[in-house]
């Protein structure tokens, strides 16, 4: 019982990352060609 939830609450961590990588990656990808425009 014990490892199996370690191990769920490790790949919800690692899903909220992978989450958060996407989010900034895509706010990167709307700022940055603002930025080179400007």
């Amino acid at each position: 019982m014990r490892v199996e939830h370690r191990t769920g609450g490790r790949r919800e961590l690692v899903w909220i990352a992978l989450v958060a990588l996407f989010g900034i990656a895509t706010l990167l990808l709307l700022i940055v060609p603002g930025v080179l425009a400007a």
